[in-house]
């Protein structure tokens, strides 16, 4: 699977499983559809998208998407992103460029995850660049640690994404590793003044993370783990 999939089904997974949030109807919504109740949950999120709620609609979609029907997920998916709501234009350019609920077409994909982006939204801005930037082979990894949820990385010649389960996708540029059995990237987050450093060692599986701040050069975080590479 390449990085583009990975990245935008990343994205999906993401916003099916989110909870925004939202006036309490929406949210009494949201916690049936988390327990299971989906009839409940749809009777209060319909009541509330006949009377234009955009996120109701979203979340109308999004239930649909949780009881398997992604058929009908994608149409309302598609009412609320053709009102302009970039969550919506995000969650259906995912869907295009997986052909989840719709037939695959990246041409689409590319269409809506732009819509979104041209809003600032985050993980179509991702999507977008890395449709422009990042081509040729990629590996996939799951990391685990014993402190943190799974993450994916995907690394390219140029790149490494970083995908945390419930976090934000990360791209990191390539540097030159110390150790040369390694694979390393880094990114600066200037505006919250951090920096993440990521290396791999792709033949022991072994991994390091660590989130540095910029102004003093500290280690805030340090966290090593192993990861396995997917497709084999």
């Amino acid at each position: 699977m390449t990085i583009k999939i990975w990245v935008l089904l990343t994205a999906v997974l993401g916003l099916l499983l989110s909870s925004f949030a939202y006036s309490a109807d929406i949210s009494d919504a949201v916690r049936a559809r988390e327990q299971g109740r989906f009839h409940a949950a749809l009777e209060i999120l319909v009541e509330r998208s006949l009377n234009g709620d955009l996120e109701a609609i979203h979340e109308v979609g999004l239930t649909y998407a949780q009881t398997g029907d992604q058929a009908t997920s994608a149409i309302w998916i598609r009412l609320a992103a053709e009102r302009g709501l970039a969550k919506s234009q995000s969650t259906l350019g995912a869907m295009y460029m997986t052909g989840l609920g719709v037939p695959q077409d990246e041409n689409l994909g590319i269409h809506w995850h732009r819509k979104a982006a041209d809003q600032g939204y985050r993980e179509s801005q991702v999507a977008i660049y890395l449709i422009e930037n990042v081509t040729g082979p990629t590996t996939d990894w799951e990391c685990k640690t014993e402190d943190t949820d799974p993450a994916f990385l995907s690394v390219s010649d140029g790149h490494i994404v970083f995908m945390p389960m419930g976090g934000d996708t990360m791209i990191l540029k390539r540097v030159d590793p110390v150790d040369p059995s390694w694979i390393t990237g880094a990114a600066d987050y200037a505006d919250q003044n951090f920096s993440i450093e990521i290396a791999l060692n792709p033949e022991t599986g072994r991994s390091i993370r660590q989130l540095v701040i910029i102004d003093t050069r500290e280690v805030a975080m340090h966290v090593e783990g192993i990861c396995v590479r997917l497709g084999e």
